[in-house]
């Protein structure tokens, strides 16, 4: 079977392509605003693998131990695309990739986290129905750079539609998505409209906003605790080869210097209106990332087990707080743990050697209303989460 190597803009590994005739025609449609090349099969290791055996598309990441088989190229190469957001995450550390989609609007871009069902792919294409220029509907690649606005940097990909579109689209925003359409199966519709911007273009982001799609509920944007966007940008992360710290430190410095919203709609019209009115007008943001120095990485020790052990906060630790939430990361620098209300205040008693019994009775005689039985089996789950994070040394080991 032939093989060939797909190179995507902005990657240094490539696909490797094996049993399609015509490649170039099948990426063409995926592909018309992220600029690849078809190079015959060379020496570097490929981030993914795709095989057409002459029924379905198997798809093979380096993520993953066995090929994904797919009917139509539809689905894999949506894969393939979730596939690539990991691959640059792992090649350039120093950028974030998040699962989200981003419009800009006025100077600046407005993010949207992915949140299952929330329709933010539907909105994004009806905003690029009203001229606004689409950086990516599911993946946006944000870099942190000291003395700047955070930025984000567009795929070029297409707009991924779940089918069967929704009903009530407004004539305007169907209208569009016929003039546009490309590929589809049974599950989705990919879009192409003039208003995808190139791969690479960047633009500072100017606003978060949280979807929450639900009932008849009239179209309206709140603002949100930067914290609660935290917990969001954190879920929504593909990176894993920089740090838990760098991690943290960047999504803390974007949820910190960006306004956070969170829009309440039923109706995508209104939902436009909405939004709009909000950001048409956006400045450039005037928030820059600060420097940060980098943390050593040291090695976590294994705490014995025991209620009657007094354990201590490790003085390696490095807490940030943001809009009432908690956040830490631990001294291998492995660990992100967000740190709700009960865990909070367990990891304040611990600024003194406490037991896992002792916390108990602390707890006990603070709450004395609370079930004793129920009190005592959520401390030991918060002191084993603690430990398992390694947020937590035995007293009397701490380093001087």
């Amino acid at each position: 079977m032939k093989a060939f190597d797909l190179k995507l803009r902005g990657l240094i590994a490539p696909v490797l392509v094996v049993g399609v005739d015509n490649p170039s025609q099948l990426f063409s449609v995926y592909f018309n605003n992220w600029s690849y090349e078809i190079a015959p099969r060379g020496e570097l290791l490929p981030f993914a693998t795709l095989v057409f055996d002459g029924e379905q598309y198997l798809l093979k990441t380096n993520k993953a131990d066995a090929p994904v088989p797919h009917i139509s190229p539809v689905n894999a190469v949506c894969d393939l695309v979730a596939a690539a957001a990991r691959q640059r995450a792992d090649e350039r550390p120093g950028e974030m990739c998040l699962h989200a989609a981003s419009v800009r609007m006025g100077a600046a871009l407005v993010v949207f986290p992915a949140i299952r069902r929330a329709g933010k792919s539907c909105l994004t294409m009806a905003l690029a129905a009203k001229g606004f220029e689409v950086f990516g509907d599911d993946v946006l690649s944000v870099a942190s750079c000291p003395g700047a606005p955070v930025t984000g940097k567009a795929t070029g990909a297409s707009i991924r539609m779940r089918l069967p579109l929704p009903q009530g689209l407004p004539g305007w925003m169907a209208e569009h998505i016929e003039s546009c359409r490309g590929p589809s199966n049974r599950q989705y519709l990919y879009v192409s409209p003039p208003e995808i911007a190139a791969n690479g273009q960047q633009a500072p982001i100017g606003a978060l906003v949280h979807l929450e799609r639900s009932g008849n509920a009239a179209a309206e944007i709140s603002p949100m605790s930067p914290g609660i966007m935290l917990k969001s940008l954190l879920k929504q992360n593909f990176a894993r080869s920089a740090n838990a710290d760098h991690i943290l430190g960047d999504l803390f410095g974007l949820a910190e210097n960006t306004p956070a919203f969170l829009m309440r709609y039923s109706n995508i019209e209104e939902a436009v209106d909405v939004l709009v009115e909000q950001f048409h007008a956006q400045g450039i943001p005037g928030a820059c990332v600060q420097n940060r120095r980098a943390r050593e990485i040291s090695e976590i020790t294994e705490i014995p087990s025991g209620v009657e052990v007094a354990l201590c906060q490790d003085p390696t630790t490095v807490v940030r707080e943001l809009g009432g939430e908690i956040f830490a990361t631990n001294r291998n620098l492995t660990r992100v743990l967000h740190l709700n209300e009960g865990a909070g205040r367990i990891w304040n008693l611990l600024e003194e050697p406490t037991s896992e019994a002792e916390a108990v009775e602390i707890l006990h005689t603070a709450f004395p209303d609370a079930p004793y039985a129920e009190l005592e089996a959520d401390t030991r789950n918060m002191f084993q989460n603690l430990k398992r994070a390694g947020l937590l040394v035995v007293a009397g080991s701490r380093d001087t």
